[in-house]
């Protein structure tokens, strides 16, 4: 058997056993026995996943996503549903997150079906781990706020609506020099700057382009963070941009930035029916974007995970 012959025996072999699967699963929900359905779900995906290789897999989860009857169930669920149509152009993205964090309702035209389904994804893996890094990066922000007083200066890369900053001392108190929101999305930096009237708050259009070719009009900062464009980039990408973020650390400041594991434990329904395909991170590669920057400007650099271990942190400080 050739090369190709063999790839698509195993992508039509995993198609074909995830797709039992998912059929075994469906009476289930129609008998009101969500929290049952989607658990059976979630380890049958994750099996699929993890018996086929990479390339096959990849093919299966947009065919499951995209034809399988248990679509529109799931579909029905409005983090899903928004992940997958990508009303923004990326399924992670800001309003995506306010629903995870409980910042916007769920519409009124979501199903009963789709109400009990979302109790279930509201406790999965990757939205618990998305929680814990809102938390984390606002005691990083409290910390620098601790170290700066009101004379703090920050820089959210990719920070969507802020979320992680929005409880944190400097807004609460609202003292801090300046507070750069970035983002690549229009509408989340709009929004920004309609729901935190927060002295010294500067929302910016911009992404990666525009940092890597110093488009931003942005000074030194305490804190600089990117708590989710890390997904999308590339490895070389991401050394790139860590070299340019670290470079608007003054004295003493620190950079945070995260990315999901690839051990999350529910990564095969993002891939599949959420349509979310974010590029995996661990400790090596974390690692490798420390050798991006200049070393004699390094003070301390550590990566860490969370609770969960389905998130990773890199943390640097500037001599």
């Amino acid at each position: 058997m050739n090369v190709a012959a063999a790839w698509s025996t195993e992508w039509e072999a995993a198609h074909a056993g995830a797709a039992d699967d998912l059929d075994a699963v469906r009476p289930l929900f129609a008998e009101g026995r969500v929290a049952e359905a989607m658990a059976r779900v979630q380890r049958a995906l994750r099996a699929r996943r993890t018996g086929a290789p990479p390339e096959a897999w990849a093919r299966v989860a947009v065919s499951l996503g995209h034809t399988h009857p248990i679509a529109r169930i799931l579909h029905q669920e409005p983090l899903t549903w928004h992940a997958f149509r990508r009303p923004r152009g990326y399924a992670g993205d800001a309003a995506l997150l306010d629903l995870i964090f409980g910042e916007a309702a769920v519409p009124d035209t979501t199903t009963a079906l789709g109400r009990a389904i979302h109790a279930s994804i509201l406790a999965a893996p990757v939205c618990a781990s998305l929680r814990r890094r809102r938390a984390l990066v606002q005691e990083a922000i409290d910390a620098t706020a601790r170290r700066t007083g009101a004379a703090g200066r920050y820089l959210a890369f990719g920070g969507g609506h802020l979320r992680e900053a929005q409880g944190s001392r400097p807004f609460r108190d609202r003292a801090l020099d300046t507070f750069y929101a970035v983002d690549a999305d229009p509408r989340a930096v709009s929004r920004v700057a309609r729901i935190h009237a927060v002295p010294g708050l500067q929302a910016m259009d911009g992404g990666v382009r525009e940092l890597l070719r110093g488009a931003l009009r942005v000074g030194e900062v305490d804190l600089a963070y990117a708590a989710g464009p890390y997904d999308a980039l590339e490895q070389p990408l991401a050394g790139q941009v860590t070299a340019a973020l670290f470079a608007t650390l003054r004295a003493g400041g620190r950079l945070l930035v995260t990315n999901l594991c690839a051990e999350l434990s529910d990564a095969a329904y993002l891939e599949s029916f959420m349509g979310w395909t974010p590029r995996y991170r661990d400790e090596a590669d974390m690692r490798g974007l420390v050798a991006a920057l200049p070393a004699h400007a390094v003070a301390s650099a550590r990566v860490f995970r969370d609770e969960g271990q389905h998130m990773i942190y890199l943390e640097v400080t500037r001599v």
